[in-house]
């Protein structure tokens, strides 16, 4: 039984990692013929999609990359009468792997924050949106998306062990939702594996933060947030100081 399980739970994790390989980015990008991945920060996410082609394209790509969990809730539903032990949610990181990882763009994805979302979405939509709220309070604060999403996940994902530790009546709400009828806490334990890939994939960001080098993210009338229009501006210059060397010579 046990066996069965776990070889079910693959084979969900197998479905979601495919769904989670449909990059929003390279969709919208087929449509408008751009590969974003050759563009501004080169990152195949909403963000840098929003910098290349505005945000009508990157509104679609968000809610391609937020969506495809529900998505690939729904097919693995419909493979298999839910069952309450935590199998299919379980199997559903699969995406997030999937959106970092995915098949079609070489193994190389965006950094899956949006796709987060829509996992958390799926699993828990009082943990989505306690981790959306703290997300805005903390980019109003600073201005910096990355040092947002990273406090955000670690914050809410410790949270949330509270209620396997201390089964308090008060915490019925959230409590219910932790658990199936295995007793399994599938939800911290996807928690954990969704802070850890998160804080994986944005390892440049946190040696920028470090050095005191991540920019600061403000996003302005064109597009373009503050930070690259400030690496925009200096490329444009040395750009100019380029061409007047060669008119020199």
């Amino acid at each position: 039984m046990t066996l069965n399980i776990f070889w079910q739970t693959l084979l969900f994790f197998i479905v979601a990692y495919m769904f989670g390989s449909v990059l929003g980015s390279q969709v919208v990008g087929k449509f408008l013929s751009i590969n974003v991945k050759e563009h501004g920060s080169k990152n195949p996410g909403a963000t840098n999609m929003l910098r290349v082609k505005g945000k009508k394209a990157a509104f679609v790509t968000l809610l391609i990359d937020f969506t495809k969990p529900i998505a690939a809730f729904g097919v693995l539903v419909l493979m298999s009468a839910y069952i309450p032990d935590g199998r299919i949610e379980m199997g559903l990181l699969g995406v997030i792997v999937g959106h970092c990882f995915p098949w079609t763009s070489g193994f190389k994805g965006g950094k899956g924050v949006a796709t987060t979302f829509g996992l958390l979405f799926v699993l828990n939509w009082i943990i989505a949106l306690s981790v959306l709220t703290c997300w805005l309070i903390l980019f109003k604060v600073t201005k910096i998306s990355s040092l947002s999403s990273l406090v955000s996940f670690w914050v809410v994902g410790s949270l949330i062990w509270i209620p396997v530790f201390w089964q308090n009546p008060g915490l019925t709400v959230l409590y219910d939702g932790f658990y199936h009828a295995n007793n399994f806490p599938y939800i911290p334990l996807a928690m954990m594996f969704i802070n850890l890939f998160v804080t994986i994939r944005h390892k440049s960001n946190i040696c920028n933060l470090i050095n005191g080098k991540e920019t600061q993210s403000e996003i302005t009338e064109d597009g373009l947030d503050a930070g690259e229009l400030e690496k925009v501006s200096e490329s444009h210059e040395n750009n100019k100081i380029i061409e007047s060397i060669k008119k020199d010579k």
